[in-house]
């Protein structure tokens, strides 16, 4: 049997993601859904998630279209931009999706949350679910309600923790590439580059994520880590050094090599 014509797109860069079990729960999450394509752009992982993608792809591929495609990009929004070339004839269009779906694989959608996405995908531009930590520290909980109520509401910024949703519509108006190549804040630059078509919407409905970066380098720590390199974003300091500053020791999105 094959699979129906996807009205959603998801579309996931992935790296040594064992870590942490989120993105098994999203497997099994997308097994539950109708009307969707999954796709996988992997960066080089050597802890197992290429393979759990594999046997993803080989158990649903009867279900739901799935595609996984191992990468040499160590970057971020270049794997994305690789995902795109997958799910996009030149024409965005013409896609069989309507809406596509940049999904962070250390966060979790609900069930609801994708169908409610499938379900209202014309009356939405571009936006993000509403952001929160699994981890209940008062640091954690500011930190989300900044995240949706202050950058996304008035800063028009949607982090991918938010899992960012874009209409097709509105990827017609983008300039490629889609994502930028920055070694961070390649999110930022995307949400910079989506304001152009309108305000952003944040739907109700939960993005849990992983607060494994803040509980491996220490909460208050992490913090401080956060607000200098914002900092340095906008004094446009180079972004590859703010990254592997960032990476270091947990190498969560990509690897560098230390020096």
């Amino acid at each position: 049997m094959n699979p129906a014509a996807p009205k959603l797109s998801i579309l996931i860069s992935t790296f040594n993601e064992m870590k942490v079990e989120y993105l098994k729960n999203s497997l099994n999450l997308f097994s539950q859904m109708k009307n969707i394509e999954v796709i996988f752009v992997d960066g080089g992982s050597t802890d197992g998630t290429l393979q759990m993608l594999f046997d993803f792809q080989n158990q649903n591929e009867s279900k739901i279209k799935v595609h996984v495609l191992a990468s040499k990009l160590k970057l971020r929004g270049q794997r994305f931009n690789e995902a795109l070339n997958v799910a996009l004839p030149k024409d965005p269009m013409t896609a069989s999706a309507d809406i596509f779906l940049f999904y962070h694989p250390r966060s979790l959608l609900t069930k609801e949350g994708l169908s409610y996405l499938i379900e209202n995908s014309e009356k939405l531009n571009w936006g993000g679910f509403t952001h929160k930590f699994d981890s209940d520290h008062a640091i954690l909980k500011f930190t989300s309600w900044y995240s949706n109520s202050v950058r996304l509401r008035f800063q028009k910024i949607i982090y991918l923790d938010h899992c960012i949703f874009v209409h097709k519509k509105i990827l017609q108006k983008l300039s490629k590439p889609y994502w930028s190549d920055a070694d961070i804040f390649e999110d930022t630059d995307f949400s910079l580059k989506l304001n152009k078509s309108g305000k952003p919407t944040r739907l109700k409905f939960l993005a849990t994520t992983s607060a494994i970066r803040f509980l491996k380098n220490g909460i208050y720590k992490q913090s401080y880590m956060n607000q200098v390199l914002k900092l340095g974003y906008f004094l446009n300091i180079d972004k590859k050094r703010m990254n592997a500053w960032y990476e270091k020791q947990l190498g969560l999105n990509t690897k560098y090599d230390e020096t």
